[in-house]
């Protein structure tokens, strides 16, 4: 969930890739774009979530 000034209240895998180490790196590409921007306005003091698809290649 995220905050309306952009910032990230909690953070979820809503479906595992079934490898805790693409998981986790899912999580920690979230933790790396903070700041996010702030949502608009229009937004202003609801509960903003937000879903990242994210899709791995092995090789």
């Amino acid at each position: 969930m995220m905050l309306d000034n952009g910032n990230i209240q909690s953070l979820s895998i809503e479906k595992s890739s079934g490898y805790d180490v693409l998981d986790n790196e899912a999580m920690k590409m979230i933790e790396r774009a903070k700041p996010l921007p702030k949502p608009p306005d229009i937004l202003a003091g609801d509960e903003v979530n937000i879903y990242v698809p994210v899709s791995f290649a092995l090789n």
